[in-house]
């Protein structure tokens, strides 16, 4: 019997603010890991962009324009703040 394929957790950091304030307290340094469900405190723009990635990378996947095969950088869509995310999958 096949069972589902594994997946891996992932980490989300804030790596960079760009001007001004996040309104939802966004800040370099923070981080919290993804692991089948919703982290709490982050917008929904930030989140639907953040999902695609994750998934991806949650089974393995890489990006061919990132150095590291682990990890992929994005900015959230904000265009006046550009929150910028790192996440990292977990080696288990």
């Amino acid at each position: 019997m096949i069972g589902p394929p594994k997946t891996h957790k992932i980490k989300v950091e804030v790596t960079k603010v760009g001007k001004g304030v996040c309104p939802n307290g966004m800040k370099p340094g923070r981080n919290w890991i993804l692991d089948s469900k919703t982290p709490g405190g982050i917008c929904l723009g930030a989140l639907s962009t953040i999902l695609p990635y994750a998934r991806a990378i949650s089974f393995g996947g890489t990006f061919y324009f990132q150095e590291t095969p682990d990890s992929v950088e994005f900015s959230c869509p904000d265009h006046e703040r550009h929150v910028t995310f790192r996440l990292t999958r977990l080696k288990e």
